[in-house]
């Protein structure tokens, strides 16, 4: 995945990379123009480290390895899936333990 940006801050090893995200249809077909449906385009702000030693002003390529990206994404959203089913089974074994528990307690006053 490959973007240009705009140096807008340079201090030390990082540099701070003004780049706009562009929507999913502007790279397929005229853009938004011929869309209709799409956003517009948001500025990002993106601190990365300064290797070439850029200087505010100037444009840069940024290169995101799209595998590792994909990644990335498929963690953050993976993980409140996997966190939601196994408090859901934590709980339904929670509550039919508790059931039984309870069913006894009460069968064992009762007799």
């Amino acid at each position: 995945m490959e973007q240009l940006g705009y140096v807008v801050a340079a201090e030390g090893e990082h540099a701070t990379v003004r780049v706009m995200r562009e929507s999913a249809c502007g790279r397929i077909h005229g853009g938004c123009a011929d869309c209709k449906g799409c956003s517009h385009t948001k500025e990002h702000r993106v601190v990365v480290e300064n290797t070439l030693h850029a200087a505010v002003g100037d444009t840069v390529l940024l290169y995101t390895d799209t595998k590792k990206m994909l990644c990335y994404l498929c963690a953050f959203f993976f993980y409140p899936v996997l966190l939601f089913v196994a408090t859901f089974v934590l709980l339904t074994v929670l509550a039919v333990t508790l059931s039984a528990l309870f069913a006894g307690c009460v069968l064992v006053l009762y007799v």
